[in-house]
């Protein structure tokens, strides 16, 4: 019998490094998205026209799976709602806060890897880009 081999996958935001079997990489961890991909992200930030939840309940939750999804567009859409949804009230609940902040920091760090650019320019990129939106909106 061949003895196992394993991956050491190191997480440097949480300073986590995690080791699993080399044979079940490829169904457990996906790729980094790639610059063309990270392009589709952004235009979708431009296209995204789903009005958040008015119930917290609702909102949390459906926010909690696509953080939970670590994918960049679901990621994308958490963002734009909350920020949508608290230039309209004014105020987040403590949730919506943590949930906004985590999705644009992973959101950030995606897109700066595959953009090959530092997370601030990319965290400044997608703030700006949502600011005008929001501006041509009104």
């Amino acid at each position: 019998m061949e003895p196992a081999q394993f991956a050491a996958l190191y997480f440097e935001r949480d300073g986590l490094k995690l080791m699993m079997p080399k044979c079940d990489l490829e169904k457990t961890v996906r790729a980094p998205i790639s610059a063309t991909e990270a392009k589709k992200v952004l235009k979708h930030l431009d296209e995204w026209d789903e009005e958040p939840s008015n119930q917290w309940k609702v909102r949390t939750a459906r926010n909690q799976d696509r953080l939970e999804s670590g994918d960049p567009f679901r990621l994308s859409r958490i963002y734009l709602d909350l920020v949508r949804f608290q230039k309209d009230r004014a105020r987040l609940s403590q949730a919506d806060k943590r949930q906004m902040e985590l999705s644009l920091d992973l959101l950030s760090e995606e897109l700066a890897i595959a953009m090959g650019r530092s997370q601030e320019d990319v965290q400044g990129m997608i703030e700006e880009r949502i600011a005008a939106r929001l501006e041509v909106s009104e």
